[in-house]
């Protein structure tokens, strides 16, 4: 799997080589376990977020993770499965455990707890469904919603909706309850300016 062009990468280490304890899960998922490496891939990091709010779509998404876990009564292979709605269907990516690092810490996404993969995981198959990490940078937040969900992603500008009027304000709070209650996955995202 190719590596970014522009990160110098020094070595690919198993989870088992980089902590004693290595666990797909601490104490559940939530949104917070998700923290974005070095990779310009906030689109996807975002999605993997909003991901932990469904477990239903969670486990679509990690499959019968709890026979992946790591366990040190059994032999260890060192293998994931993931799967991700690619073309009208689930497409299930096997992995292995190797992670670029870089001064014995990870590159790129990790979990906020040392020895919680699920999310450094998560990016190397999506890496992998997508032909290489370097293909994530700079991505739709819309696509990798769809990716992990199967369901439609639908943008809505909340800069063409707000006009400070009490209409309106309440027309986007009642759009956004909405999609909530029915179970979508709902992400915020701000479009970068540059100015010179």
């Amino acid at each position: 799997m190719c590596v970014t062009k522009y990160i110098l990468c020094h070595s690919i280490l198993s989870s088992k080589e980089l902590v004693d304890d290595p666990k797909l899960f601490v104490e559940g998922a939530s949104p917070n376990d998700v923290t974005q490496g070095i990779l310009g891939n906030c689109w996807f990091v975002s999605a993997c977020s909003a991901l932990t709010h469904n477990e239903e779509l969670l486990q679509k998404v990690i499959p019968e993770w709890e026979t992946q876990e790591w366990d040190p009564s059994n032999k260890y292979c060192g293998i994931f499965r993931f799967r991700f709605w690619r073309f009208g269907e689930w497409i299930e990516i096997v992995i292995d455990d190797l992670l670029p690092t870089k001064d014995g810490k990870l590159l790129f996404a990790r979990s906020k707890t040392d020895n919680e993969f699920w999310s450094a995981l998560l990016e190397k198959a999506f890496a992998k469904l997508y032909g290489c990490y370097e293909n994530l940078v700079g991505g739709q937040l819309s696509d990798a919603l769809q990716d992990v969900s199967g369901g439609v992603a639908e943008t809505i500008s909340v800069k063409k909706i707000l006009d400070g009027t009490k209409d309106k304000d309440e027309k986007l709070f009642h759009l956004i309850r909405g999609a909530f209650e029915k179970g979508a996955l709902i992400v915020a995202a701000i479009a970068v300016s540059v100015f010179f």
